[in-house]
């Protein structure tokens, strides 16, 4: 019985060795793995573009003959015919028919005077309180005594009258708008007006624009006045 018993593990030994030479048996192999993509063979993804932006920025006013630029408060103003940019070194006032003033014959007034300025000095930060507080001085130094040489170019204020005091809209901003008309001694009335809003160029400070015209004559027309608010316009 034993000797049956290899002779049988004998022959099971002597098939597995035939099985595994007829298989093609031998030391293990490793799984066959893909081959590596060389990194150096592919073009590299290319680099995104820097943003742009889709308005394309509008043109910037000139100051040429038909513009005064006040570049400081970011401020294009119109010259419409017949007014003319200051001779005397500010770049920022219009005026159109000086002539001698009936108050003091030695002094030049003007048909109509516009000047354009930062706000500084006032106590109020609103639109509507800076141009209250700024007409009353645009009307002292218009037609009141001059304040370096104590000379009365219209003869003295006798009274005002306030035609406009309302909200307006300059350069895109939100503003406000005081008109008065003023009673003078001597020579022609005037028209007074005070515009305050806040500068378009993102400064963060005011603007007051202030118009001077005379009534009757030779003055410009009061349309003028409504005219040149209207075409102002943001430099930036």
């Amino acid at each position: 019985m034993i000797l049956a018993i290899t002779g049988a593990v004998v022959a099971v030994a002597a098939l597995g060795v035939v099985l595994a030479v007829t298989l093609g048996g031998g030391d293990p192999q490793d799984d066959p793995k893909p081959a590596p993509t060389a990194s150096g063979s592919t073009s590299p993804s290319p680099s995104p573009e820097p943003a742009t932006s889709s308005a394309a920025p509008g043109p910037v006013p000139t100051d040429d003959e038909d513009t005064l630029v006040d570049a400081l408060n970011s401020i294009a103003i119109p010259v419409l015919d017949g007014w003319h940019k200051d001779d005397f070194g500010r770049d920022t006032d219009l005026y159109i028919g000086p002539y001698q003033c009936k108050g003091d014959t030695t002094e030049q007034c003007m048909r109509g005077k516009i000047l354009s300025e930062t706000a500084a000095g006032f106590s109020e930060t609103t639109a509507e309180g800076i141009a209250k507080a700024d007409i009353k001085k645009n009307v002292e130094e218009i037609y009141g005594k001059d304040q370096y040489d104590d000379k009365d170019k219209y003869g003295g204020i006798e009274n005002h009258e306030e035609l406009k005091s309302e909200k307006v809209t300059v350069a895109g901003q939100k503003g406000y708008l005081v008109r008065w008309k003023v009673t003078n001694k001597k020579g022609p009335d005037g028209i007074a007006q005070s515009v305050s809003f806040p500068s378009p160029g993102g400064s963060g400070s005011m603007v007051v624009v202030r118009f001077n015209f005379d009534v009757g004559g030779q003055a410009p027309p009061l349309a003028d006045m409504d005219k040149i608010l209207e075409g102002i316009k943001p430099t930036a």
